[in-house]
């Protein structure tokens, strides 16, 4: 059986992962990142990392370039 199998991974603790292309997502710190992604350091409630993702990525979720 998956472990997040009947779990809303969103209600627990998230942090923000960007990928190669400094796009941005929110991934549960319970689970490896996957390959291609870096966590950035953000972890929390989904409300507090999706505020850092709207205060420091652009209209599509991406970092700039010189973050």
């Amino acid at each position: 059986m998956d472990r997040d199998e009947g779990i809303d991974w969103q209600s627990g603790d998230l942090q923000v992962v960007v990928n190669e292309e400094r796009f941005c997502s929110i991934w549960p710190i319970y689970r490896e990142v996957p390959p291609g992604w870096r966590p950035v350091g953000v972890e929390g409630p989904k409300a507090a990392c999706l505020q850092y993702i709207e205060e420091h990525c652009d209209g599509v979720g991406r970092l700039p370039a010189d973050a």
